[in-house]
């Protein structure tokens, strides 16, 4: 059985690092290349894409750049992403050897910029060995673009002796800084963080293999507008409009490596596989493709999904729901599975909710001024009103958009700020005892 084909794309410094430490397993085949500047990993995501199952980022940044740059792109979507986080080992690594290389200096005494994608970890562990917190200057990279102005932050609090070494752990930066002789040190990702990273994107591999090798059967079955029955009329206009409905759904077929067949002059079957049913796209593209049938020639339809390891399985599982007299066609997209389990009801899809509002002046000019795209507005939007109380926190946006939480976190920032999201009190964390800030949408 072949490996898992990984391409690792980290910072010079660490790309081989990571590459020995997976190699270690013998689970997986790698290909390695490297960066100095974040932003080079989306022009590297496409030279090793078409050989890679799935890609090891080496770092935050580069990470949230490329999600943002191919933001509902299929290449993106079709492999498995992870990155490598800058952990608390990383980071008294990096203190425990610049007190190494320096031991005449007094801790209390010494001054330091820091700066993130790790920089509230970095205050945190620079807090628990006091080590002279009120010195010491921070500033978030919020973008793979600003690191030139990352750079300039340390350089001209050195011009000014208000520091006595930089903290960094962006590789652009940490060349910068020694070029210009200013005494640098630099984070690089623990073992520990890049054999968990590795771990997690081998699970992901494994559930990606699992959903390749499952089928999906989409049927959908046309009906009088408003009830789940079949008349007379419902079968002229199927019949009489049959060329240009099936075009419509070899569309939806063609978009997930699928084939539609008629099963019946009412019935017509997409046979795909288990992976581009549960992705996100699928519910809403099938769900605007399904909507534009209703509007265009006056029928109603029911689709369910069955999901099993052979096709006539999956279409008996999809038709036994379909066949219920309490089954309701207006619920949108059903998905059964092997275990007759209705995973998921996808009531008008959220995503749709908002694309109606993608053209409203006063919508589109808050997200121009928050410098947030109108399709992650609307993403934001579309997960507050899928959740039950609307509150959610940074890290369930993270999560659920496929982000890290310090980019959630700048996401939820920004439309704070431009009065589109609200704080709403906060509920108690196990970790470290804090209390987890929620947040809503608010509303118009």
């Amino acid at each position: 059985m072949p490996k898992n084909r990984i391409t690792v794309l980290a910072p010079f410094d660490v790309v081989e690092i990571i590459a020995a430490i997976g190699r270690e397993t013998g689970q997986f085949s790698f290909c390695v290349d490297a960066y100095s500047d974040s932003r080079e990993i989306v022009d590297l995501f496409h030279r090793h894409r078409a050989s890679s199952d799935a890609f090891l980022i080496g770092g935050p940044l580069a990470y949230d750049y490329l999600m943002e740059k191919m933001a509902g792109s299929p290449d993106l979507a079709s492999v498995s992403v992870g990155y490598i986080p800058y952990d608390e080992t990383a980071i008294f690594r990096a203190l425990f050897e610049m007190a190494r290389v320096r031991p005449n200096i007094d801790l209390e005494a010494m001054r330091l910029s820091i700066d993130h994608p790790a920089g509230e970890h970095i205050r945190e562990c620079v807090e628990e060995i006091n080590l002279g917190v009120a010195n010491t200057f921070s500033k978030e990279c919020i973008s793979a673009d600003d690191v030139a102005d990352l750079a300039s932050f340390h350089v001209d609090l050195w011009k000014q002796q208000k520091i006595t070494a930089a903290l960094t752990s962006v590789h652009f930066v940490y060349e910068r800084l020694r070029e210009l002789s200013v005494p640098v040190h630099r984070i690089h990702p623990s073992k520990s963080a890049i054999r968990t990273a590795l771990t997690s994107l081998e699970e992901r591999l494994q559930e990606k293999l699992v959903q390749d090798q499952q089928i999906a059967m989409v049927a959908i079955r046309f009906a009088d507008a408003g009830e789940l029955r079949v008349s007379d009329d419902v079968r002229r206009i199927v019949d009489r409009r049959r060329l240009l409905i099936e075009k419509r759904l070899d569309e939806i077929a063609r978009r997930f490596s699928g084939v539609m067949q008629w099963a019946s002059p009412i019935e017509a079957n997409i046979l795909t596989t288990r992976r581009y049913i549960e992705l996100q796209a699928f519910t809403g593209i099938t769900a605007q493709i399904l909507c534009g049938l209703r509007q265009d020639f006056g029928v109603d339809l029911a689709v369910v999904v069955g999901i099993a390891d052979a096709a006539n399985e999956a279409l008996a599982l999809a038709r036994s729901i379909l066949d219920q007299r309490d089954f309701d066609p207006n619920k949108g997209i059903w998905v059964v599975d092997i275990d007759g389990v209705v995973q998921h009801s996808f009531e008008s899809d959220v995503s749709l909710r908002y694309e109606s509002r993608s053209t409203d002046p006063d919508l589109v000019e808050k997200a121009k001024l928050a410098k947030i795209g109108i399709g992650t507005v609307n993403r934001v939007f579309a997960f507050a009103e899928s959740q039950r109380s609307g509150q959610f926190t940074a890290r369930q946006l993270a999560n659920w958009m496929s982000v890290t939480p310090r980019s959630a976190r700048r996401i939820i920032s920004r439309l704070e700020k431009n009065g589109l999201l609200e704080k709403c009190g906060a509920q108690q964390s196990f970790g470290r005892g804090r209390p987890v800030q929620l947040f809503r949408k608010v509303h118009d």
